[in-house]
């Protein structure tokens, strides 16, 4: 098949994902990246599923992966990115999934959550 788009298609269809992984690489769709991770998700290929989840910077998603598959290193990596991005909430997630008790008052400190009170918030009952 000459047309990538086609045989990109094609292979998702087939379940092929190494054809689908290396069309992808070569059209570098974000949209691609997206049916990819999500089928090869389906088929339980978290290899592939950690590279579209990688080149469409989907950092909640990948770091979740890696929670999901046991992969702490990867997890402390996510941290560091989540750290360089200014991202709280996800400092704040990735330091929950990693088990982190020190990061995570770290990231609530520096939210400067210990300005919020119980009285600021309604009563339920």
């Amino acid at each position: 098949m000459q047309d990538k788009s086609t045989r990109f298609e094609l292979a998702l269809e087939c379940g092929n994902l190494d054809v689908a992984l290396e069309t992808a690489r070569a059209i570098d769709k974000p949209e691609l990246w997206s049916r990819l991770a999500q089928q090869a998700l389906a088929q339980g290929n978290h290899k592939i599923v950690e590279i579209a989840y990688q080149r469409t910077k989907n950092f909640d998603k990948l770091s979740f992966l890696y929670l999901a598959t046991g992969s702490a290193d990867k997890l402390a990596k996510m941290q560091k990115i989540a750290q360089s991005r200014k991202d709280p909430m996800s400092r704040f997630h990735n330091a929950l999934y990693a088990g982190d008790v020190e990061a995570r008052i770290a990231v609530l400190r520096d939210v400067d959550m210990r300005t919020f009170s119980v009285n600021r918030f309604p009563r339920i009952y």
